[in-house]
């Protein structure tokens, strides 16, 4: 798996054991004519059906609204800006919302590439991973206290996005 299969924003380090098989096809590569691997990851549980789901496109909006053609990695950027924002309008600190997306099982797709200049990406984050409703609402957000914020001893991390 990629660093980004596995987390939002960080590694989450920890000591752990680890167990693989792997199968390999003789001539694989020649038989099914790919130039990359392919794999079939284990299932994992629970799985998470409803998602609020954030969209960034390959435009710095909070900034100076310059277009990046058809970069996937600014959109990503703006998606995940797009649900640290919402997040905070819930109650959430900043590093509380980095945390949040580091540990929780985001999804994460792009959503069109054929728009040109704009990509498209988007980051889904489930909503049963919450002990309360985080939908919108007509009459807008419920901002709640999740306690203090995270201290950090490295404050230039938190600037990452």
């Amino acid at each position: 798996m990629t660093r980004s299969q596995m987390s939002f924003c960080g590694a989450i380090e920890m000591a752990g054991i680890i167990t693989f098989s792997t199968s390999i096809i003789k001539g694989g590569v020649e038989k099914f004519g790919l130039k990359q691997p392919i794999f079939l990851p284990s299932p994992v549980d629970p799985l998470y059906s409803q998602k609020l789901v954030f969209e960034g496109l390959s435009v710095n909006i909070n900034g100076d609204g310059k277009q990046f053609n058809m970069d996937t990695s600014v959109a990503y950027k703006q998606a995940a800006l797009n649900a640290i924002s919402y997040l905070q309008k819930l109650g959430y600190t900043r590093e509380q919302a980095y945390l949040l997306l580091s540990a929780a099982p985001v999804e994460s797709h792009v959503g069109a590439i054929v728009d040109s200049p704009n990509a498209c990406v988007t980051l889904g984050i489930p909503t049963g991973i919450f002990e309360h409703d985080i939908l919108p609402k007509p009459e807008g957000l419920t901002k709640r206290d999740y306690g203090p914020p995270v201290s950090s001893t490295k404050t230039e991390i938190i600037n990452v996005l």
